[in-house]
């Protein structure tokens, strides 16, 4: 049952969710059905892609927004905004809001942020083919559709990746585009009241979601001052930058309760001061150095498919693709300009400040495809089945023929993730850490031997003291339960002997029977490093089977295996894939097998819900 808090905060999500699904667009565009049938194929394709737990789940990010989506359902203690998952990240605090309206439809699981992921993949689809019905025609909507559903491999993971940043972002980027033509095309002596209006709350709530859209805003500025003038100078400008404010008011409040800190993105600067040229030649070396296959063909035929249709649009388009062209060549100008470039990208996420800049070229690149005639078509029918190839990829990688055993997966698996969101919160929070931890101790979590580990292991790790401080501080905040926190406490044991696995159990050994198990078991469960192989788990297991506390030792391992392989937190091949986990396991020796196999059925069951 949802906490205390849990009626202002649907207030608040219900009121946040009208502003974002109203729309301006009230003038007929092609006929819907276009737009049904390609909401169709999406949903088609992209639930397809869910059922099969493909890696559009891989990133810890999405659960530990979905954490703070339970924190205001459970009504922790804690004032609301400092729930936030960052400060400067407003979409991915909407988001949080409208992950605990999930969680209360379908339950605190994987499904309820997939649902969401389709949904706000289907709305930025959905107004991109509203623009391009608009503004140019049936067949520019249409190709911009298809080109959506079946784009690069990245794009496709990534739409289904329920952050609310970059890429829900354009929701309202779409919006401003919109809005922005539309004033450019009206006539003389129409009021702009309004549309200028509009126009200014989309602005201020992109701005809120992701700094990126801060370029689409000085675009359609730049773009209203030189083409209409007088629109801007007029009684309606000032009606717009009542809209910036009010769409910005969410920021505003944010800023006022956080100073600074609503800048502060990782600790770094928005602009970086490394070189820009060396930053972007490390990025051309990453995307393609060493690259062979398909993998580096798709690599040239995308990019170069988006110049062309971003020249072509320049030289011989009209207002609506110069305009967005524009937009675009802004947007790269500012992504160089600034450093913004992410240097390195050898995995999907990594593209993921890109996408902005991927749905414009989208439009842009449809609609110019759809005036040049047959070469055009062929463009975009060849784009197609490669997108089609991406997806078949996709697909293959995971579980594409077993989507009823699937669901009752992302059904019954947790959807949120204390260890990656306790060390992203805990700054926010006031007072000392005892008082902080005991806060957090109160989600209504059913094992809370999970959290209770989980918030040791990363509520301790920057105090900076030697172990014996650690065990004596859980001991002091854990109470009853003590034990069940130094289950959390393998890193900073294994820290304090060097990363040396032996000496740390034999420090364990030496700590009495209940507690030395204890902690032979958290030391199991970390290890010398958690980003491992089943061969190099293989190998450790076996080099500490001389241990008095081997068989504790061992159900932290097999803990250790479902953190690392079956439910996160990064990218692995074995994501939600139990049955290989048991396989490899039952190919272990007898006598480490039936502890292994102990620890990881334990740990899996504190993943699913009841």
């Amino acid at each position: 049952m949802p906490g205390p808090k849990a009626i202002e905060i649907l207030g608040w999500t219900q009121a946040t969710c009208a502003v974002i699904l109203w729309s301006p667009m009230t003038l007929a565009p092609a006929p819907r059905r276009d737009l049904y049938a390609l909401l169709a194929l999406l949903a088609l394709v992209k639930g397809w892609m869910i059922l099969a737990i493909s890696d559009v789940f891989l990133y810890g990010e999405e659960l530990e927004k979905g954490t703070a989506a339970k924190a205001m359902l459970d009504g922790l203690a804690i004032d609301h905004h400092q729930l936030a998952y960052h400060y400067y990240e407003g979409g991915g605090f909407v988001i949080s809001h409208l992950k605990a309206l999930a969680f209360l439809a379908v339950g605190e699981n994987l499904l309820a942020h997939k649902l969401l992921g389709l949904f706000t993949c289907a709305l930025v689809m959905s107004f991109g083919w509203r623009l391009l019905a608009h503004h140019c025609g049936r067949r520019e909507a249409l190709m911009f559709g298809l080109l959506f559903i079946f784009g690069p491999r990245a794009a496709q993971k990534l739409s289904l990746l329920s952050l609310g940043i970059h890429f829900e972002a354009m929701f309202f980027g779409v919006l401003m585009l919109d809005q922005c033509l539309r004033l450019m095309k009206s006539h003389l002596g129409e009021d702009p009241t309004r549309p200028l209006l509009r126009l200014g709350i989309v602005a201020g709530l992109g701005i809120y979601f992701s700094y990126q859209m801060a370029v689409f805003v000085g675009g359609v500025g730049l773009a209203l001052l030189l083409m209409r003038p007088g629109i801007v100078f007029s009684r309606g400008g000032s009606f717009g930058l009542l809209g910036l404010i009010l769409g910005a008011a969410p920021m505003i409040w944010m800023g006022t309760l956080v100073g600074g800190e609503l800048f502060n993105v990782h600790g770094r600067s928005l602009v970086s001061d490394q070189s820009r040229l060396d930053l972007l030649r490390t990025f051309l070396s990453s995307v393609y150095g060493e690259r062979g296959g398909l993998g580096l063909l798709t690599r040239i035929i995308y990019p170069l498919a988006g110049i062309g249709a971003l020249a072509i649009a320049l030289l011989r388009g009209g207002l609506v693709p110069r305009f967005m062209a524009g937009i675009a060549l802004l947007w790269i100008v500012a992504w160089i300009g600034t450093g913004f470039i992410l240097p390195e990208h050898d995995y999907a996420f990594d593209w993921m400040r890109m996408m902005p800049l991927w749905v414009v070229v989208l439009l842009v690149g449809a609609t110019m495809a759809a005036r040049t005639g047959r070469g055009g078509t062929a463009i975009v029918g060849v784009l197609c089945v490669l997108g089609l190839w991406n997806t078949v990829g996709i697909l293959g990688e995971a579980r594409p023929w077993s989507p009823i055993q699937n669901l009752e997966l992302l059904h019954r698996v947790k959807g949120y993730h204390y260890l990656g969101y306790v060390p992203k919160v805990l700054p926010h929070l006031p007072g000392e850490r005892a008082n902080q931890l005991r806060r957090l101790a109160r989600f209504d979590e059913p094992h809370l031997e999970l959290l209770y580990a989980d918030l040791a292991a990363m509520g301790l790790s920057d105090l900076d003291q030697n172990f014996g401080a650690d065990l004596q501080f859980v001991e002091e905040i854990g109470g009853d339960r003590y034990l069940d926190w130094v289950r959390g406490l393998g890193r900073q044991l294994v820290g304090a002997t060097q990363g040396d696995v032996a000496r740390a159990l034999t420090a364990a050994d030496g700590m009495g029977p209940e507690l030395g198990d204890r902690l032979a078991e958290a030391v199991g469960r970390v290890g010398s490093d958690w980003k491992v192989s089943p061969e190099s788990l293989g190998a450790e297991v076996a080099a500490h089977m001389a241990s008095p506390r081997a068989s504790a030792y061992l159900v932290g391992a097999g803990a250790r295996f479902v953190r690392s392989f079956v439910v996160g937190p990064g990218f692995f091949s074995y994501y939600l894939k139990l049955d290989e986990a048991r396989k490899w396991i039952a190919q272990q020796p007898l006598s480490t097998r039936e502890h292994l196999t102990r620890g990881l059925e334990e740990e899996w069951d504190r993943w699913l819900l009841d």
